[in-house]
């Protein structure tokens, strides 16, 4: 990743391949800028940290919850935490708990099961993320099992855990997060990529920014609550690259070459008063929470965890990326974040906000999603949204589909909700 100044040495140090650049655009907003250059080799794309668009961009319409049909007993989920949605039309869901993939029509009409509780070939446990690509279901579980999209059971992967993705090419990525102290004291966490061959050889690996970490009465945690999370997400050939302590975004092909880099020429940050007092707020409903539910013990844990919240001076620039089908980067901007969200019945709820960029890099606006979703388990796919949001009076998760659709004339996102 590039520093400040080396940003800009770098610029004069290359020719301009492309140059796209709006200052009070008629179309955009003042002071937009935006440019394409070439650095190295490495196309890299350059926002100001002036959106594009200053309205709202989405509108989010609910048009799909898939709910079981009580007269039919294995529609019913248990615990599902994540879905997809194939080339087929078809809906995959998670459903954890009961050891088996879940396959809905575009109706929501339940059409069958692919696998079941076990450890024998096509047996499941605990399922908690699919992914379909090719006519290939791929579930990731107690171990990575591969069947077709009608449920015949292809193989296992031998691949380490966390979750690891096979490519179009063979290669398979596994994603780990590496930590090693300093002599300062602190310990620095970064997202390592491996890509390797199935006979576990590796061709490369990649890794982000790291990150520091405090170690606090002989644990390590997390020093800034706002911290940028590392993520690599990729298609079928490429990584996504970003730790969020820098306003970078860099793709890596399979064999570890950088290939682009967007950079949004965002202003850091600081940590203020405001910022703790959410904080500090968010700790006081759950110890209120733990209370009611009659947990003195678990109300003092938190007691103890919020004494001994650390800041740091800056916040991060983004957060747990996600790159949807479309090409367009969609980067949560940071909240204050203590890593707890329920205690009993008592849910504490974080807005969901993105920086948007096009496939080209440009830094397009802002968006908000539905307040009830959150991040976790959702995915954007051909201009909708799935996620999966707990029901008000049964609490129980449903996998739930809006339709994005552009809310400023002239917005060409794909897809664009429709049906």
């Amino acid at each position: 990743m590039f520093q400040r100044e080396t940003i800009a040495a770098g610029r004069r140090a290359v020719p301009l391949c492309l140059a796209l650049a709006c200052v009070a655009c008629a179309d955009g907003a003042p002071g937009h800028t935006f440019e394409v250059v070439d650095e190295d080799g490495v196309s890299v794309a350059v926002s100001s940290a002036v959106p594009k668009h200053t309205e709202e961009l989405f509108t989010y319409e609910k048009v799909l919850e898939i709910r079981a049909d009580p007269d039919l007993a294995d529609s019913f989920l248990f615990r599902p935490v994540s879905f997809t949605l194939g080339d087929d039309g078809l809906y995959y869901v998670a459903d954890t708990d009961n050891h088996r993939v879940a396959v809905f029509d575009g109706e929501g009409t339940f059409v069958h099961a692919i696998g079941s509780e076990g450890e024998g070939p096509g047996e499941l446990q605990y399922p908690y993320t699919v992914l379909v690509q090719d006519g290939i279901l791929t579930v990731f579980a107690n171990k990575t099992t591969r069947f077709t999209t009608g449920g015949a059971f292809i193989d296992n992967l031998a691949v380490p855990q966390p979750p690891v993705y096979r490519s179009s090419d063979g290669l398979f990525v596994s994603f780990g997060t590496p930590q090693g102290a300093r002599e300062d004291g602190y310990y620095y966490v970064g997202l390592r990529a491996e890509i390797t061959t199935a006979a576990r050889e590796t061709i490369a690996v990649v890794e982000s920014p790291q990150l520091r970490y405090a170690r606090l009465e002989g644990r390590t945690r997390h020093e800034l609550h706002f911290g940028g999370y590392p993520v690599a997400l990729y298609g079928t050939d490429e990584i996504l690259v970003t730790s969020g302590a820098e306003p970078v975004v860099s793709w890596y092909d399979l064999g570890g070459r950088l290939r682009r880099q967007v950079r949004i020429e965002l202003a850091p940050q600081p940590v203020g008063d405001e910022d703790r007092a959410l904080v500090e707020d968010r700790y006081d409903r759950l110890i209120e929470s733990a209370r009611n539910a009659g947990s003195e013990e678990l109300a003092q844990t938190l007691l103890n965890r919020k004494a001994r919240v650390e800041y740091a001076e800056q916040k991060a620039y983004w957060r747990r990326p996600l790159a949807d089908d479309g090409g367009w980067l969609w980067l949560r901007i940071p909240v204050p974040d203590i890593g707890i969200y329920r205690i009993d019945a008592a849910a504490v709820t974080q807005p969901q906000s993105f920086r948007i960029t096009d496939p080209r890099g440009e830094y397009i606006g802002l968006t908000d999603w539905p307040p009830e979703v959150r991040n976790m388990g959702s995915l954007i796919t051909r201009g909708h949204l799935l996620a999966m949001i707990p029901d008000p009076v049964t609490e129980e998760t449903i996998p739930t589909v809006y339709a994005i659709r552009s809310a400023i004339a002239g917005l060409d996102y794909p897809g664009d909700g429709q049906e």
